[in-house]
């Protein structure tokens, strides 16, 4: 949880990837931790202020800040930055939520908002799941 208010974002890239309902393989495709919350964005985006304005988001992101849409997850405090300037502090737990309940209804888990965790918090939690996952896969 983030201590203070405040917690720098990380790279959310997992060694495992990632299949329907949450298994995980690491020969399995290519979804990824990272390309699941960029899907999610993308998703949540649409789903909140619609095609024209995610796309805006996007143009702006890369025009200004240099970061490429499929890089968005490395950048998760350069993203929330503009939310925060444009639509106010709020919207950054609104859509940290959206995004977070996402990425858990991809994963096929069920999604239990806990007050006062960020989406970096969620993002841990979810990779605390894999590594156990992997380890009882792997170490019985």
């Amino acid at each position: 949880m983030a201590i203070g208010g405040k917690r720098p974002y990380m790279t959310v890239g997992c060694e495992h990837s990632i299949l329907a309902g949450g298994e995980t393989r690491e020969d399995a495709g290519p979804e990824t931790l990272t390309k699941l919350l960029s899907d999610s964005i993308g998703e949540v985006l649409i789903d909140l202020v619609g095609t024209r304005v995610r796309e805006s988001i996007y143009n702006h992101l890369e025009k200004n800040r240099s970061i490429a849409r499929s890089e968005i997850p490395h950048h998760l405090d350069e993203f929330f930055k503009v939310f925060e300037r444009t639509f106010g502090v709020a919207s950054k737990k609104v859509i940290e939520r959206a995004i977070a309940r996402k990425v858990y209804s991809k994963l096929g888990w069920g999604f239990q908002p806990i007050r006062g965790f960020e989406l970096t918090d969620y993002l841990d939690r979810i990779k605390t799941g894999f590594t156990k996952r992997s380890a009882t896969e792997h170490f019985p």
